[in-house]
């Protein structure tokens, strides 16, 4: 698909979110807030809210809502303006998924992985930072 095909919508559920174009072949979407569990995903095009096409049967793709983990601790709380340090985060538990990542400030392309020390704490690498301070 492309980006003169109308309105294009990621579906959770039944849920409905618009999508936002990043390349050609690229879009983005933020899921809703909902109960912890799967739903089937599915990317519909719309256009004068008529389905013109309709991306992956909602039977092959599925969504995993996780629970929140809740932070109790971290450390150290200050670090290098050039990124590289160690922040230890201490969590209630550290959920069962392939892919987990910690994320600095709003900006996808600040996404470090997550190194896996025990089911309670996990390891980040920090980004660098543009500006010192909070």
């Amino acid at each position: 698909f492309s980006p003169d095909i109308g309105n294009v919508l990621c579906r959770f559920g039944s849920v409905e979110m618009m999508a936002t174009w990043i390349s050609a072949t690229q879009i983005t979407c933020i899921a809703p807030s909902q109960n912890h569990g799967m739903v089937p995903f599915s990317i519909i095009s719309k256009h004068h809210n008529i389905v013109l096409q309709k991306y992956h049967d909602n039977n092959l793709l599925q969504y995993t809502f996780l629970p929140p983990m809740v932070i109790s601790d971290l450390y150290p709380t200050h670090g290098a303006i050039n990124g590289g340090t160690l922040l230890s985060i201490h969590v209630d538990e550290v959920p069962n998924v392939e892919n987990l990542y910690c994320v600095f400030g709003n900006k996808a392309i600040s996404i470090v992985q997550v190194e896996f020390t025990n089911r309670s704490m996990v390891i980040c690498s920090t980004p660098p930072s543009n500006s010192s301070g909070m």
